[in-house]
């Protein structure tokens, strides 16, 4: 995947990923996606690549998202006080 900030400014969040990702012996998946603030939205098409294409007669999927990021926001203190796990003291 590969991304591009088209931010104009710094406090401004534009960008957009592209690529391909590989399912294992199943399919092809190239994929788009939009960055604005805290949406992004996401096209993508699997190609069939399996040994199903007889059941699947080759055709693959179209697929949309819309995902919304920081819904679960935690404030940096919070996250300062996280208990280290290898001798059970606190982060600095």
């Amino acid at each position: 995947m590969l991304d591009h900030d088209l931010s104009a400014f710094e406090d401004d969040d534009k960008g957009i990923t592209g690529g391909l990702l590989y399912r294992l012996d199943d399919a092809i998946i190239p994929v788009l996606q939009l960055h604005l603030a805290k949406f992004t939205v996401g096209a993508s098409y699997d190609i069939n690549i399996s040994k199903l294409t007889v059941a699947s007669q080759a055709r693959g999927g179209f697929e949309l998202t819309l995902s919304f990021k920081s819904l679960f926001q935690y404030r940096q203190g919070d996250l300062r006080g996280v208990i280290c796990p290898q001798f059970g003291g606190r982060r600095k």
